[in-house]
């Protein structure tokens, strides 16, 4: 009777330690395959992808008015994107830059990492994986740390679900260049996801002022060496150039060019949202330098869709030339003055991805979602 009681025992144990690894292996999305983080997408299941952009965590003693009651702007932020998670229950989430802003006329505000912090940690309790790319304010002239040490955070296992990567760095400070592949059950690629540091300023004469960087030179190198690496990948059935799509921050000169050609009625432009989800504020504060990262995407036919923020007031999705140019949805309430009580530009962006690398991308407002 002891020895089946203890043989019961330790069959049970053994099946508490497989579901035990089992359950860890499942958590652990860290997990590269082919040398890349690797998510995989449901047969029949949209994957989606939330962009949120322009976040700009402050210092916690920061405050706004909204409707003349005053809020701790961080608790705002934060409350703002439980409401995007919870109403588009994404696959992963994507960071667009300027997740901080650290800047010196903000009391106590030097402190970008505290924000990143206060951000980061809030996002990890979706349990959900998410991807950053830095923006031109997440690292400052005023800030406490760099952005070298922006990534020591962002790669350290503090961060269960970041699956941010140093990647490609150069030597004009450009860190957090990286694929995310999105692969089906069968570890066929169905979308490969490049997040890109589009850097900060050329020349910066004052706090937070300058002309705007761009995607350097040996950056397209190393986007047009992994398109060629991702068709060594298994590709989903009659596909030989992979899909991908880009996620950065400052937006490319062709993003007026799309939105001039689409206005003027032009073949190469098309709109993919309803005209009232479709707006240019302003002027898009893209480089003086044309980046050549849009024509290269255009000679490879991989890249599909290009996703940005930056200008807060910039919200469209235009197909030109054959590439979505996306701005999406900002997150700002108080770095463009008088916006905390706007709400049309204010919300995320879904990207649903179908069986086939064919996807939709849809604006969510977040007044509509309250």
């Amino acid at each position: 009777m002891k020895r089946k009681l203890l043989a019961i025992l330790l069959v049970a144990m053994l099946v508490v330690s497989c579901l035990s690894l089992i359950s860890c292996k499942s958590d652990n999305i860290k997990e590269k395959v082919n040398g890349y983080f690797t998510l995989t997408k449901q047969d029949g299941q949209d994957f989606k992808i939330l962009q949120l952009t322009d976040i700009h965590m402050a210092s916690d003693t920061k405050t706004i008015k909204i409707d003349n009651e005053k809020f701790y702007v961080n608790d705002v932020i934060l409350n703002s994107i439980d409401k995007l998670v919870k109403a588009t229950n994404p696959d992963l989430i994507v960071l667009t830059g300027d997740m901080a802003y650290p800047l010196a006329f903000q009391s106590g505000s030097d402190d970008n990492l505290a924000m990143l912090k206060r951000l980061l940690t809030h996002i990890e309790t979706y349990k959900i994986p998410y991807a950053p790319v830095f923006g031109n304010h997440d690292e400052e002239n005023t800030s406490l740390y760099t952005k070298a040490d922006l990534c020591d955070y962002l790669e350290s296992d503090e961060l269960k679900y970041c699956l941010f990567e140093r990647g490609y760095c150069d030597d004009k400070n450009s860190m957090g260049n990286y694929v995310i592949n999105i692969v089906n059950k069968k570890g066929q690629l169905v979308q490969s996801l490049f997040l890109i540091d589009s850097n900060s300023y050329i020349s910066q004469n004052t706090v937070g002022a300058g002309d705007y960087d761009y995607i350097h030179e040996g950056q397209i190198k190393w986007y047009e060496e992994e398109v060629a690496n991702l068709k060594t990948l298994t590709q989903l059935d009659g596909v030989t150039t992979p899909s991908s799509l880009a996620f950065f921050h400052i937006p490319l000169q062709e993003y007026l060019q799309a939105w001039n050609a689409n206005e003027a009625g032009t073949n190469d432009a098309t709109s993919n949202w309803e005209d009232s989800y479709s707006n240019l504020g302003e002027t898009p504060c893209s480089s003086p330098v044309n980046s050549g990262f849009f024509n290269k995407a255009l000679e490879l036919g991989s890249t599909k869709g290009m996703f940005c923020g930056h200008d807060h007031i910039n919200h469209f999705s235009i197909k030109y030339k054959g590439i979505d140019l996306t701005y999406g949805l900002s997150m700002d309430y108080y770095v463009y003055m008088s916006i905390t009580n706007q709400t049309e530009q204010r919300g995320g962006t879904l990207t649903s991805i179908k069986d086939d690398g064919s996807y939709k991308i849809d604006p969510i407002r977040l007044s509509e979602l309250d």
